[in-house]
C-alpha cells in the first residue's frame, strides 16, 4: 500500500513516517518510481511504535523493543523510577500552591537533583539491573541535607563517577542479568534493600533466623554449577572493576562523608566483617 493509506490507517503523519524510516524502525520498498510502498508487517510495526510513542518510550527504547519484541525489566524499573520522581516533583509543587517555605522546598528539589545525578551516573556505568541496585543501595541513605563540606565531597564522587568507562559486559552477560532479573520490578528492589539494612542493624539475630538459608547459598558457592556459571564470570567481572577503579578507595569514603547515614552503616558492614574473620 502507498503512504497516503498508511496514513489513514495508522493515523501518523508524513513527517513521522520519514523520521522513523531514518531511525530504521521501519524499511518500507520502494518501486522503481522511487515511490515507497508498505505491506501489513509495516503497518503493525507503526502501529506499535505509536503506541510505544504514546507511552512515553523515547526512540532508543522503542528501537530495542522493534528489535527483541518485549520490553526489558530494566526499562521497567527506569520508568518506575521516573514515576516516583514525578510523584514527588507534584508533591512540591503543591507544596509552593499551598505556601511553604521557599527555603523547604528548595531543600527537597536538591535532594531529588542529586539522587537523578548518582542514578544516571550509575546506570551509565552499569547498564541495566546492576547500576539500579547499586544505586537502590545508596538511596536509604542519601535523604540527609548537604552542608558545604559535604556538597564539596558529593561533587568528587560525581566528578569521580564521571571519569569511569562503562563495565564491560559481553552480549551474553547482558542478556544473562536481564533474565535474572526480569521478576525484579523497582518496588521489589527497594525492599530487599531495606530487609538488607534491617539485616545489617540486627545480624545476630538474622543469622540465627536464616541459618539454613546461609548454609545452603555458602555450598552452593562451592559447587561446581556455580564455579562454571555465567553469574560468578559476572560477578568477579564487577568485583575486579571495582579493584581496579579503586571504588572502595575513593568512592566508599567520598559516599560516608556526604551520606552520615551510610557511614553508620558501613561501620556496621566493617564490624560483620571482622566479626566473621
Amino acid at each position: 500500500m502507498y503512504i497516503n493509506e498508511v496514513i489513514k490507517i495508522t493515523g501518523l503523519s508524513r513527517k513521522a513516517l520519514a523520521y522513523y524510516e531514518e531511525k530504521g524502525l521501519v524499511i518500507p520498498s520502494r518501486q522503481d518510481n522511487g515511490y515507497r510502498t508498505y505491506d501489513k508487517e509495516d503497518v503493525d510495526n507503526l502501529q506499535k511504535i505509536s503506541l510505544l510513542k504514546d507511552l512515553d518510550l523515547n526512540i532508543s527504547e522503542i528501537k530495542d523493543f522493534m528489535t527483541n519484541q518485549k520490553i526489558s525489566s530494566s526499562l521497567l524499573r527506569e520508568r518506575q523510577e521516573r514515576i516516583e520522581r514525578s510523584i514527588k516533583q507534584n508533591d512540591l509543587i503543591k507544596k509552593i500552591i499551598d505556601g511553604y517555605e521557599v527555603s523547604e522546598i528548595e531543600v527537597e528539589i536538591k535532594k531529588l537533583e542529586r539522587n537523578l545525578t548518582i542514578y544516571d551516573r550509575l546506570t551509565r556505568i552499569f547498564p541495566g539491573y546492576f547500576g539500579q541496585a547499586i544505586f537502590a543501595s545508596y538511596k536509604p541513605f542519601l535523604k540527609t541535607i548537604l552542608s558545604d563540606d559535604n556538597n564539596k565531597s558529593f561533587e568528587r564522587y560525581i566528578n569521580y563517577l564521571d571519569s569511569l568507562e562503562e563495565i564491560p559486559f559481553s552480549e551474553e552477560e547482558k542478556k544473562y542479568i536481564e533474565n535474572i532479573s526480569r521478576d525484579i520490578d523497582k518496588e521489589s528492589l527497594d525492599d530487599i534493600n531495606h530487609k538488607k539494612i534491617a539485616a545489617i542493624n540486627d545480624y545476630k539475630k538474622w543469622t540465627e533466623d536464616n541459618e539454613e538459608f546461609i548454609k545452603a547459598y555458602k555450598e552452593y558457592l562451592e559447587s561446581d554449577d556455580y564455579k562454571k556459571s555465567l553469574g560468578k564470570t559476572i560477578r568477579e567481572k564487577i568485583e575486579k572493576y571495582f579493584i581496579d577503579n579503586n571504588y572502595y578507595e575513593i568512592a566508599i569514603p567520598l559516599i560516608r562523608d556526604f551520606a552520615p547515614k551510610y557511614d553508620a552503616f558501613y561501620k556496621k558492614l566493617l564490624e560483620i566483617d571482622t566479626f566473621n574473620l
